[in-house]
C-alpha cells in the first residue's frame, strides 16, 4: 500500500515535469519564431524601400530624357 502512494506521487511529479517541459519548449519556439519574423519584416521593409527608390530613380531618369528630347526637338525646329 505504501508503494502505491509513492508511485502515484512519482506519476504526479512526472506529469508536472512534462507540463513544464512543454511550456518551456513552447516559449522557446515562440521566441525563436518572433526573432525570425522580425528579421523577415526588416528585410521585406528594406526591399520595399529599395524598389520604391529605384522607381523614383527611373522616373527621374525618364523625366530627364523627356526634357532632353523636348529641348533637342525645339533646338532642331529653331535652327531649321
Amino acid at each position: 500500500e505504501s508503494m502505491m502512494v509513492v508511485a502515484r506521487t512519482g506519476g504526479e511529479a512526472d506529469e508536472l515535469l512534462g507540463f513544464l517541459g512543454v511550456i518551456i519548449m513552447f516559449t522557446a519556439i515562440l521566441m525563436t519564431g518572433q526573432v525570425l519574423l522580425i528579421g523577415v519584416a526588416e528585410e521585406k521593409n528594406s526591399r520595399v524601400a529599395e524598389v520604391v527608390s529605384s522607381f523614383d530613380n527611373i522616373y527621374s531618369i525618364s523625366k530627364k530624357n523627356f526634357l532632353f528630347s523636348i529641348r533637342k526637338t525645339l533646338i532642331s525646329i529653331l535652327y531649321f
